[in-house]
């Protein structure tokens, strides 16, 4: 049975992989209404018709970032958050989650009372995803395409090209204040790639892929040795070395928000509004135990009563959840900040993953097929929703079936913040801000989706090389119909089973083969029409060739290790290394000591002092303001 899109809102979205199958079956178009075409297309005219019907490019949908249609209510000026989580994956947000329905309080009640895209498409790992949102461009468009495992890293000298314009900068030309907080991860070889030099007023940031949650040293160590990964900026003055900002990364990420949120005056005439950016390095490994305040075990075992399984495999899913309740809870410190401080009336939430999650690191992304690293919709279909009272009442506790992409996220702000101001036209994201608030009558924006590119190869010399159209990798959806070309095949990993255990998200470890799904009829990926539907598949496969063509050259650089040891070593933090001069107005941090280790035994880690206390270990960051809510987390 075919669901209707007015069914599909009322039915939960709670559902056994069966239910859920049937739940998002949303029939676009057919099979047959194409002509069956088994033409080579290794050498193919990239816009080769092979239909019967007239194929939308690209840019399908994607229209005047003018005055527009006319929205219910005024989004102009609007104040902006965006959260993105990192490594949250389809079965980690409590309303679609299985075993872990409880424990993101905060999130759930947003989304429920918000709009659920339910078919939110990303990248498949990290610094993919942040280069589409803030560029509003597909990886590849912008010389960031080559993805693999490690591709980019702490000591990658590289990022995205300074003359594209990020989201900051857009929303700094429509009048907006904005700041960072947490993960950057698209460039810091040079200072000039820093969040406070593209664009926000200000930063706390870490650039690179993984570090720890408290002694915030990167992970894994450079030849024995693990810098500090968190500078502070501000627009117009060098960086600094976060030397005062001890302490659990999604708390002290949560003080900072707060203290940006408090600094905007909501009584002057003068007030310029805030787009916060707030990209949390929960819930990435390593899964360091959280502090009491945010976890405690006595109190809130409770909530992960329903992650079950034998006692060798219980605790990775624990750990994860921890993490997850904690971010969670940070989460609702940024929210009252904005009560507080009178903004809830005139804020637009917005609240992504920027990847699926990998289950052997203890996330899960059930019944999606696949993880991070993976094109599969495990990989790249991943939680996402807005919440906010701008929102019309006829869309809030809604579901959006429609496609949505990351790209997608800059336009349609953009357009929040100023419904007259002009965007280059060269965008792969679409604005679908009226898609959204329409409400019943919605009619999705988005036709087309290039789910990835990597039409490169790194040799054993660590030289970049282009690879001929037949083995490149990648995949592009058009309307229901998924095209996937050169992925390793991967499984479905249900919580705390073997294979989630041992799933090697992003390791190569069998053939890689290409996939055509229709994901209508088949969201879990369990039926390959790539032999079935010839006709369909070399259509598809002349989309993706129109991308693999267009792409310019990757700015990949090989890894300079060596020469940022032998800096981060005198310094003790991870800094940009590419300019002589980048450390000139830097202090030097701790007297030169080297970073501070993860001591479990420390009050502030077993929560016996409330870290945002002026006695807790650390000490208070000057930045919080006084006025700033200190909202305990919820026990109910």
């Amino acid at each position: 049975m075919l669901l209707s899109y007015a069914q599909k809102q009322q039915t939960s979205s709670k559902a056994t992989a069966t239910e859920f199958a049937e739940l998002i079956k949303h029939k676009d178009f057919s099979a047959t209404d194409f002509e069956q075409n088994t033409d080579d297309v290794s050498e193919a005219a990239p816009n080769q018709a092979t239909s019967k019907k007239s194929l939308p490019s690209a840019k399908a949908g994607q229209g005047s970032y003018g005055t527009g249609t006319e929205l219910s209510v005024n989004t102009n000026g609007s104040h902006i958050v965006f959260m993105m989580i990192d490594d949250m994956g389809f079965n980690d947000i409590g309303y679609t989650s299985n075993d872990l329905m409880y424990a993101t309080e905060t999130l759930n009640n947003m989304a429920e009372n918000g709009v659920k895209l339910m078919r939110y498409y990303s990248a498949s790992s990290c610094t993919p995803a942040r280069v589409s949102f803030l560029t509003g461009r597909y990886p590849s468009s912008v010389k960031m395409g080559y993805d693999d495992r490690g591709a980019f890293v702490a000591v990658s000298p590289y990022g995205v090209p300074l003359n594209v314009k990020l989201l900051p900068k857009h929303l700094k030309d429509c009048g907006y204040t904005t700041s960072i907080v947490g993960k950057w991860n698209i460039g810091h070889f040079e200072e000039a790639y820093l969040p406070h030099k593209r664009g926000f007023d200000s930063a706390l940031s870490f650039q690179s892929d993984e570090m720890h949650y408290y002694n915030h040293t990167v992970e894994p160590r450079l030849q024995g040795f693990a810098p500090i990964d968190l500078l502070v900026g501000a627009a117009g003055k060098p960086y600094k070395l976060a030397s005062d900002w001890d302490g659990y990364s999604s708390e002290i990420f949560a003080n900072r928000a707060i203290a940006e949120i408090m600094n905007i005056d909501v009584t002057s005439q003068d007030m310029s509004p805030l787009f916060l950016y707030v990209a949390f390095q929960a819930v990435h490994v390593p899964h360091d135990i959280p502090p009491a305040i945010l976890f405690d075990d006595d109190n809130d075992g409770w909530i992960l009563e329903n992650v079950t399984g034998n006692s060798d495999d219980k605790p990775y899913r624990e750990h994860f959840a921890k993490t997850l309740v904690a971010m969670d809870r940070s989460v609702k410190r940024i929210m009252d900040a904005i009560e507080t401080n009178g903004m809830m009336e005139s804020t637009i939430f917005a609240v992504a993953s920027d990847n699926g999650g990998c289950p052997s690191d203890g996330s899960n992304n059930h019944p999606l097929r696949g993880g991070k690293f993976d094109l599969f919709e495990g990989g790249v279909n991943v939680p996402a929703f807005l919440y906010g009272n701008i929102l019309p009442s006829s869309v809030r506790g809604t579901t959006f079936w429609e496609a949505f992409h990351v790209t997608d996220w800059l336009p349609t702000l953009v357009k929040l913040a100023d419904n007259g101001h002009s965007l280059p036209h060269d965008l792969d994201g679409v604005s679908q801000l009226e898609s959204i608030f329409e409400g019943t009558a919605r009619q999705g924006a988005r036709q087309e989706t290039l789910l990835g590119l990597n039409r490169w190869y790194v040799t054993d010399s660590m030289t970049i090389v282009d690879l001929p159209f037949e083995e490149a990798a990648g995949a592009v959806v058009f309307n229901n119909y998924k095209y996937i070309q050169n992925q390793v095949a991967r499984g479905w990993y249900s919580p705390l089973s073997h294979a989630a255990r041992n799933c090697s998200c992003g390791v190569k470890t069998t053939p890689k083969t290409s996939f055509l799904f229709d994901i209508a009829e088949d969201p879990l990926e369990e039926h390959n029409l790539y032999d079935v539907l010839p006709g369909i598949t070399g259509m598809m496969k002349k989309k993706f060739r129109t991308y693999y063509d267009a792409a310019p050259p990757s700015a990949w650089m090989g890894p300079e290790v060596s020469q940022c040891v032998k800096l981060w070593g005198d310094v003790g933090f991870m800094v940009p290394w590419h300019k002589p001069d980048a450390l000139e107005n830097a202090t030097s941090p701790q007297n030169g000591d080297v970073p501070r280790p993860l001591d479990f035994n420390d009050d502030y880690v077993q929560g016996q002092v409330p870290s945002d206390s002026p006695e807790a270990s650390g000490g208070q960051p000057s930045s919080l303001p006084d006025n700033a809510p200190s909202t305990g987390p919820s026990r109910t």
